[in-house]
């Protein structure tokens, strides 16, 4: 979370700056769907390394500032901070919580008093939570744990078979860019009515815990893992709805 707030007060020190010195922004609340696919590799303390394509989906809401939603000039820049909740499945369903903050810097393709159309490129910024539980069958290598309260059945080769529960826990920090496109209509002098979309490619990086379950004994712990590395790359595209109001910002 100390990454996040060095990324905060810059943007809100933007925000106050443009205000006082333009004294024409747009501020509001919007709302998001997203939906993407990403390759996931992760990396275990005893050097094993397992991955595959996790797809998923979430939504997200939040707050929208805009230095030039409806006056009449080129360049304007939109900021989005918010937080949300999504679902990625690989081995099992994950659950997210998550805080977002997006970048983007819009040109002016189309513009009159009523309507803009705009086009930019787009960097963001993520940390999210996540843990999932999954069932499976197979082997597991004993860990310390086990191995105290049961040293008598660690025979040759120590693995063990049968159904295991599996608990996972992820803490994930992330960076993304894209392109973004999108509709500004003013409705009068002081509302706008935003529609956005585009298309992003993120990296991201972080660390998972596991727990893993015998089902022949759920109390005593079987094996836990840490430290795992994960690193999660991919395309994620979007679409949203915003609802702004104009501070001296006029078609002028």
């Amino acid at each position: 979370m100390i990454k996040m707030r060095h990324l905060f007060f810059p943007a809100m020190f933007f925000i106050l700056f443009a205000t006082t010195s333009a004294m024409a922004m747009g501020i509001g609340a919007y709302f998001e769907a997203a939906g993407g696919e990403a390759h996931r590799n992760v990396r275990s303390s005893s050097l094993e390394s397992t991955g595959g394509t996790a797809t998923g989906y979430g939504f997200r809401a939040g707050l929208i500032f805009d230095t030039c939603a409806a006056c009449d000039e080129v360049f304007s820049y939109r900021l989005k901070i918010g937080g949300g909740a999504s679902w990625t499945d690989l081995l099992a369903a994950t659950n997210y919580n998550s805080f977002h903050m997006s970048h983007t810097f819009a040109f002016a393709a189309a513009k009159n008093d009523i309507v803009k159309f705009w086009v930019g490129p787009q960097i963001g910024f993520r940390y999210r939570r996540g843990s999932s539980d999954r069932l499976f069958f197979g082997t597991e290598l004993p860990g310390t744990d086990y191995a105290l309260l049961n040293a008598s059945s660690l025979a040759f080769p120590y693995y063990q078979y049968g159904a295991f529960k599996e608990r996972t826990k992820q803490s994930i920090f992330g960076a993304n860019a894209g392109l973004a496109f999108g509709t500004n209509l003013n409705l009068g002098d002081y509302v706008t009515l935003a529609l956005e979309a585009g298309v992003t490619y993120g990296y991201d990086t972080g660390r998972q815990e596991r727990e893993v379950y015998w089902a022949g004994n759920p109390i005593v712990a079987f094996n836990k893992f840490k430290h795992e590395r994960l690193i999660e790359q991919g395309v994620e595209g979007y679409g949203a709805l915003a609802f702004m109001f104009r501070f001296a910002d006029t078609y002028q």
